[in-house]
């Protein structure tokens, strides 16, 4: 019984592991502090473009899993 369980909580935890490393989020290519670079959300949106003080600032690519893509233009407030 004790060995069962044992492997039970081993299973579920890597389980839970591999989720969480799977769906994760931030910069994954280039600069996203200060320059050019490509975020990836955790639901797979994507922003690709300037990044200024770690803010999406001037020119740039959103894109959403459901194949919508937003060309956006950020001012500096």
């Amino acid at each position: 019984m004790f060995m069962k369980r044992s492997i039970l909580v081993f299973l579920l935890s890597f389980l839970v592991c591999s989720s969480v490393f799977a769906r994760s989020t931030g910069c994954k290519e280039g600069n996203c502090d200060n320059g050019y670079g490509k975020w990836v959300y955790t639901d797979k949106t994507t922003y690709e473009g300037e990044w200024v003080a770690t803010k999406k600032e001037g020119q740039g690519i959103e894109t959403w899993p459901n194949g919508y893509i937003y060309n956006r233009y950020l001012e500096k407030r």
